[in-house]
């Protein structure tokens, strides 16, 4: 594959007064974020990116509203360079978090993106202070730490007390989560840990077969290295996708689960939904399966499907010998 740099950091929030947040606080976190940001950096009164001289050297287009210009009035949505994931995901009631609980998350940063780190941590931190939530409790960050996303090393990134960040470079490549040791299993487990949303032949699935997973990856990690990272992906897509069609599905242990979240743009409430649970693939050898775990490593950083910047599509792999750190697992 080619080289689109990855890099974790987990955030803490230490709640200051009462804050209620859904089951699934992904899209909360991801709105508060993208409506901070947008109020720190924007010098334009109309607020409309596309009309901003500076859009394309802006921060806030090329993170939250990323596009690529197709002449002086078309333009075209991408690939966002970020997931936040929520690491208290539960199918239950709104969760409600008492003066001196933590809001705990995993930012995953993806190419250029990476330098804008900074960016990520004061707007959290003002978005904490101006409150989150139905009741806008409020929060303090307290802490960022950078993950190593395949050892699990992890480094103290933000200094509370001084506001200052320190030098926690633990990002890693895609050609480095390339090398996999030799499989003895010709088994893989999938789980679902977040709804996953993906279409195939113009339906979202509520079983997914191993080459629709396949599929629905490889576009995401394209548009993702095209658009942040060194250029297009260096795989033969089709022949991985066919070749995928092979592994069975011999373990059906997900099903679809209906989720509703507020969007702000629309005014409303939007439904959504996606499979949570286990999928579990056989091959006909080890060597069948060995050439998609790499890309299933990766998988496990950016998610899969829709909705990945809140936090949809969180995907675990896991063979019986290979050793997997566990990647921001809620």
């Amino acid at each position: 594959m080619t080289e689109l740099r990855i890099a974790r950091y987990d955030l803490t929030l230490t709640v200051t007064t009462p804050v209620r947040l859904p089951p699934f606080a992904g899209s909360t976190l991801r709105g508060a974020f993208g409506g901070t940001f947008k109020r720190m950096v924007c010098v334009e009164r109309h607020g409309e990116c596309p009309r901003c001289l500076l859009r394309k050297q802006c921060a806030y287009p090329y993170i939250f509203e990323t596009w690529i210009e197709r002449g002086e009035q078309a333009r075209t949505e991408v690939a966002r360079p970020f997931v936040i994931s929520d690491l208290g995901f539960r199918i239950a009631e709104h969760r409600q978090y008492a003066t001196g609980d933590c809001i705990n998350f995993s930012l995953h940063l993806f190419g250029r993106a990476i330098d804008y780190l900074p960016y990520f941590v004061l707007t959290f931190r003002e978005a904490g202070l101006n409150g989150l939530g139905a009741g806008r409790g409020t929060c303090e960050l307290t802490e960022v730490a950078a993950i190593h996303p395949v050892s699990g090393e992890r480094r103290p990134f933000y200094d509370r007390e001084t506001g200052c960040l320190r030098d926690a470079d633990l990002s890693v490549s895609t050609s480095e989560m390339a090398d996999t040791p030799p499989l003895e299993t010709n088994r893989l487990t999938i789980e679902f840990l977040t709804y996953t949303r993906l279409m195939y032949l113009d339906h979202f699935v509520d079983r997914v077969e191993f080459h629709i997973l396949i599929s629905r990856l490889l576009r995401r990690l394209e548009a993702l290295s095209q658009i942040h990272g060194s250029g297009p992906l260096d795989v033969d897509a089709r022949d991985l996708i066919n070749k995928a069609k092979d592994l069975r599905l011999v373990e059906c242990n997900h099903r679809w689960h209906d989720w509703e979240r507020y969007s702000s743009r629309q005014q409303s409430k939007v439904r959504m939904g996606g499979v949570l649970g286990e999928a579990v693939y056989e091959a006909d050898s080890p060597e069948a399966l060995a050439p998609y775990l790499p890309l299933l490593r990766v998988g496990e950083l950016t998610h899969v499907g829709k909705g990945c910047v809140f936090g949809m599509g969180k995907i675990a792999a896991t063979c019986l010998v290979v050793a997997c750190a566990p990647v921001g697992r809620g």
